[in-house]
């Protein structure tokens, strides 16, 4: 019986030195062949209890035929098709055109990359392309593991730069031009690089050995027992450190933020560019940062996206690219934790010295009254929301972060005193920020980001952690 929607994998036929050309360098053509052969089984597998109507589009005429042999037999695929156009783009829009004009209200399209993808999150899009036009899946590269249509729209890829970090957020731009109703999934990280699979096998890892589900058995098996060439080089996600730096059009400030923070301290700088329309985010990669786009508006929405692209460090810092805060002071924040005496260590602007017009008076009323509610509701004293901190990783796994506003920092800080986590304060210079603050640079956008901060502290009064059955990985989790 045909459904509604029809879910359309993008896939190869792994013919090796033809498929993750990328990862031949590390495994060799046949091995890399053999890795997307389990990515493609695991991610038909993951779909075949979906309410949606399977299809195989394959890259090549000649790949669907060798996809016939793979998929062993019908039941895994519902048919297989073939891609057809220059390039991503026209691609998708053929294959969305061809299955709407087969009497489906609507279609998926999703690639092979994201092996341990959740099938529940493919099972929201389904939920949410019934009532919008556009449902995309954000990887933390600045592309899409899912793209879910209700129609063609020919013109929604138009100047859409493809292999390039700005596919999401030209995609968006476009959509909101076209006055699409667009939902955004959780964010997931897609396997290009030796990197990437480096950080798959990591979570892979974690979950096998905590006991809980494997939705890639094929991968995890092939990536459990493939030699140690993958861990020559210590991935990133073991760093000690990782320092991640939210954006938003910070071209003035952010080659001297990541300049001045100590070369020694951290494996790796991740700056989240939030949007930016200036040259933020390639100043940013000139000094050395990774960059990682995250599209959607909101100092939580970074910092998540941030959370995601970080992996799994011992530590992990957040420290803003306006150049208010001395990244010197890092060191101070993170030998706190990595010595064992804190869990969360915040730099407080209240107990250290404070340039001259550095923060308004309003915004010094208001974190007044946030640290007021936190030392008598929470029992936590604290003098500081400010955003530059360092917390361990274990300990920001339990907090199950969500907030993808200003009320991030409260979120933080309330949970934390929940959990009766380890959280000191230490003093910090303050100074004027390069550029104009996007709240406290205007009287409305403190008031309206005090009033968010103190529902979110009376919000959570109340919370207590969900029981998960995976690795939460920043709750939006993981490119």
């Amino acid at each position: 019986m045909q459904q509604t929607t029809a879910v359309i994998v993008f896939a190869r036929a792994p013919v090796a030195g033809r498929t993750k050309t990328r990862l031949i360098p590390e495994l060799g053509p046949e091995r890399a062949a053999e890795l997307y052969r389990c990515f493609l089984l695991d991610t038909l597998d993951s779909l075949r209890h979906l309410p949606a109507d399977l299809i195989v589009a394959a890259a090549e005429p000649g790949d669907a035929a060798l996809l016939r042999a793979v998929l062993e037999g019908p039941d895994r695929a519902g048919r297989i098709t073939v891609q057809a156009g220059p390039d991503l783009g026209e691609r998708i829009l053929s294959a969305v055109g061809q299955t709407l004009s087969q009497g489906y209200r609507a279609a998926l399209v999703i690639g092979t990359d994201s092996p341990d993808l959740p099938a529940g999150v493919i099972a929201g899009a389904l939920d949410l392309v019934a009532s919008h036009d556009l449902v995309l899946g954000p990887c933390s590269d600045g592309g899409y593991y899912l793209i879910g249509l209700r129609g063609a729209m020919p013109r929604l890829f138009e100047d859409v730069e493809w292999s390039s970090d700005r596919v999401l957020s030209g995609t968006l731009e476009r959509a909101e031009e076209l006055g699409l109703a667009t939902a955004l999934l959780e964010t997931w990280e897609d396997v290009d690089t030796a990197d990437d699979l480096r950080r798959l096998r990591e979570r892979l890892a974690r979950q096998d050995a905590a006991g809980d589900p494997i939705v890639c058995p094929r991968t995890w098996q092939y990536l459990r027992d493939l030699p140690d060439q993958l861990a020559a080089t210590p991935p990133p996600s073991r760093a000690r450190v990782i320092i991640v730096i939210p954006a938003l059009n910070e071209e003035q400030s952010i080659g001297r933020v990541i300049q001045a923070i100590p070369e020694e301290l951290a494996a790796q700088v991740v700056v989240v560019d939030n949007g930016s329309t200036d040259a933020t985010a390639q100043i940013a990669r000139a000094h050395g940062a990774r960059v990682v786009a995250e599209p959607r508006r909101g100092y939580g929405a970074a910092c998540l996206a941030g959370i995601a692209a970080a992996g799994q460090p011992e530590v992990i810092a957040f420290l803003d690219a306006d150049f208010s805060d001395d990244p010197g002071k890092l060191r101070e924040l993170v030998e706190l934790i990595l010595a064992g005496r804190a869990d969360l260590v915040i730099g407080s602007r209240m107990l250290g010295e404070r340039e001259r017009g550095a923060l308004p008076l309003h915004s010094l009323l208001g974190n007044w009254l946030a640290g007021l509610i936190l030392t008598h509701l929470y029992r936590q004293p604290t003098t500081d929301l400010g955003p530059f901190r360092a917390i361990r990783r274990s300990a920001l796994d339990r907090l199950q972060m969500q907030d993808r506003g200003f009320g991030w920092t409260m979120e933080m800080q309330a949970k934390a005193a929940r959990l009766k986590l380890r959280v000191m304060e230490i003093p910090v210079p303050y100074r004027k920020r390069i550029g104009r603050s996007k709240i406290t640079g205007s009287l409305k956008a403190s008031v309206r980001a005090a009033a968010i901060i103190l529902w979110t502290a009376f919000r959570l009064l109340r919370w207590r952690p969900v029981p998960t059955m995976s690795p939460p990985l920043g709750k939006s989790p993981d490119a």
